[in-house]
Order: C-alpha cells, then sequence, then structure tokens
C-alpha cells in the first residue's frame, strides 16, 4: 500500500470525524436541560418535542460514527508513520554496513 494513499485517507477520516463530532454534539445539545430554574412541566414539555427526540436519536449514532473514525484516523497515522520510521531504520543500517551516508 502506498503511504501517501493511506495518509490521505487517515487525513479523510480524521477530518470526517471532527465534523461528525461537532454535529453530533450540536444535534445532542438541542435536547438538553441547562437551566436549573426550569419547571418539571417545562422540563416534561422540552422532552416530549417530536424534533429534539429525533435530534438526539441522530445526534447519538453519528457521535458514534465520528468516534470510530477518528479511531480509524489515529489507528491508519499510526501505521503510516511505523512504515516510515521502519524504512528510516532499515536505511540508516543498510548504509552503516556499507559505510554510505544517508541524506
Amino acid at each position: 500500500m502506498d503511504e501517501s494513499g493511506a495518509l490521505r485517507r487517515a487525513g479523510w477520516a480524521g477530518a470526517a470525524s471532527v465534523v461528525l463530532l461537532v454535529v453530533a454534539v450540536a444535534l445532542c445539545y438541542l435536547v438538553g436541560v441547562d437551566d436549573a430554574s426550569m419547571s418539571d412541566s417545562d422540563i416534561l414539555e422540552r422532552l416530549n418535542d417530536d424534533g429534539r427526540q429525533a435530534a438526539a436519536g441522530i445526534g447519538v449514532p453519528v457521535l458514534a460514527a465520528g468516534v470510530a473514525l477518528l479511531l480509524w484516523f489515529a489507528t491508519g497515522l499510526r501505521r503510516v508513520l511505523d512504515r516510515l520510521s521502519g524504512a528510516i531504520r532499515w536505511r540508516t543500517r543498510s548504509c552503516r554496513l556499507r559505510r554510505c551516508s544517508v541524506g
């Protein structure tokens, strides 16, 4: 696999994960009750709103997808960095054996 292609896919996964995490937090924020002085009836009325329930129902899976893409980004980035460091280590070792300079 080409390192630049793997790094590009990991970068896109990282960018998409940030977007999905922001969207998920925005959707779930709509459902929250932040004001402690709200009456119980206002809180229940707010929770029974179909639009807010739909936003929460969509927000949680979007949050899970964002976390999954973030893990894919981290794994892909680590794999590429491991390959690059392995290639540099191999080149340095072979040059030491042949007494050449790494440039």
